[in-house]
């Protein structure tokens, strides 16, 4: 892996799975070594939506890190909209043109404290809705638990399941790199998933959702199943950690709806449908965000959501204090 750069990272710096890896300049995405980035973002779309092409050095000496050439550009794309096109592969692989590849996005790294062996230590992987509720979550739980985000970051926190399956090494770890092994793991992936399109490290495509989150699921199980292991073979006193333990705990959060878009939310629920199939089969737990929510606001589309403020659940609920995150 090489250290780059990482715009959203909680250190600013983030991990790319490429060895020697060029850091490409716009602080988000990487290419393997011995290419050049070639960035493309649709005019009036932000800067995080970038896409990077990996263009070998060798080749054309026209182009450069970072020049932003549109003369090929793919269409606009509208973030969270599941109706856009954007002329790209499904999936970060070998692009259509010979030679090139997709860059990923560089992988945010994990929780930001060491755990506490005082308490409970529970890690929450999630997209940024579980950005927003973890902090609400950590303090109703301070006194005997230390709550934490995986990625340790900012926008849309584990993103995609590709970006997921990429990262969930590092999210598993200290962000130097050390082992961590919280008690429990709460994960979630679906809200970066209701797309057509694949943008690395911000949006993937509906078709590859439940393969890719039934890898992710299978990794978590082996890496409780490994990590019950090894804390056992650590401990002097057998019988204060007996090998019989069952090792970090996994919950499947499910995905919270997109209350004011009734399209999106079908395709929310859609998703959702695959999570719970996909947990069902890996003997892991889930918790039902979506039902919770429509419970107390109703079914899509709604406007408004009791006292948590125009647009909540749509994704976010950052009003009023965050009332949608804490409730």
């Amino acid at each position: 892996a090489t250290c780059c750069r990482s715009h959203f990272s909680g250190s600013q710096v983030g991990c790319c799975p490429f060895a020697n890896a060029t850091c490409c300049a716009n602080d988000l995405t990487c290419c393997p070594s011995g290419t050049a980035c070639r960035d493309y973002t649709a005019p009036g779309s932000p800067s995080w939506s970038v896409v990077t092409t990996c263009v070998p050095t060798g080749g054309n000496s026209s182009i450069t890190t970072n020049n932003n050439n549109r003369s090929a550009a793919p269409a606009a794309h509208h973030h969270h909209d599941p109706s856009a096109s954007l002329a790209l592969p499904a999936t970060a692989a070998t692009d259509t043109a010979a030679s090139t590849t997709l860059g990923v996005c560089v992988c945010k790294p994990g929780a930001k404290l060491p755990p506490d062996p005082a308490r409970t230590n529970v890690l929450v992987i999630g997209d940024s809705v579980s950005n927003g509720y973890t902090p609400f979550v950590a303090a109703a739980m301070a006194n005997t638990t230390l709550v934490q985000h995986a990625p340790w970051g900012g926008d849309g926190g584990a993103e995609e399941t590709a970006y997921g399956l990429q990262c969930l090494d590092y999210f598993l770890r200290a962000p130097n790199g050390s082992e961590s092994a919280p008690d429990a793991v709460m994960f979630n992936w679906g809200l970066h998933d209701h797309a057509d399109v694949t943008i690395p490290g911000q949006e993937g495509n509906m078709s590859v959702y439940a393969v890719q989150l039934d890898a992710i699921a299978a990794r978590l199980v082996a890496w409780a199943q490994q990590t019950q292991k090894t804390q056992a073979a650590r401990t002097v006193n057998p019988n204060h950690y007996p090998a019989t333990a069952a090792g970090p705990q996994l919950l499947f959060a499910i995905t919270t709806p997109m209350i004011c878009k009734l399209r999106a939310d079908e395709d929310v629920q859609w998703l959702n449908a695959q999570a719970a199939a996909v947990m069902a089969r890996h003997g892991i737990p889930t918790v039902d965000l979506h039902a919770a929510v429509v419970s107390n606001c109703g079914p899509a589309p709604q406007e408004s959501c009791a006292d948590f403020g125009t647009g909540s659940f749509c994704p976010h609920s950052p009003d009023n204090g965050g009332a949608g995150y804490k409730w």
